[in-house]
């Protein structure tokens, strides 16, 4: 059975490339934010290239197999100034 793409598997690797293993470059991170829009505005079907498709994939299954989690941030407002914190 194959599996459809969805939003939060776009993010994941999106965080995993940031935060942990750099696999994606420019113009994937790009279309990768793209399809993320037209995932939200249902205007599909995604535009990823088989090749980037097979990639995400991978590195999908590699996420797993690592039980590694995206991590979660919070935005706060200190002084006129708001600030990344990373909850976990």
């Amino acid at each position: 059975m194959r599996r459809r793409l969805q939003i939060e598997d776009l993010r994941t690797c999106l965080s995993y490339d940031s935060e942990v293993k750099r696999f994606l470059n420019l113009s994937e991170r790009c279309l990768i934010h793209k399809n993320q829009v037209q995932i939200i505005d249902r205007s599909y079907p995604l535009s990823l290239s088989p090749e980037l498709k097979e990639k995400i994939k991978q590195k999908l299954c590699e996420i797993r197999r690592r039980r590694w989690h995206r991590p979660y941030f919070r935005f706060e407002n200190e002084w006129g100034t708001i600030k990344k914190v990373r909850v976990r």
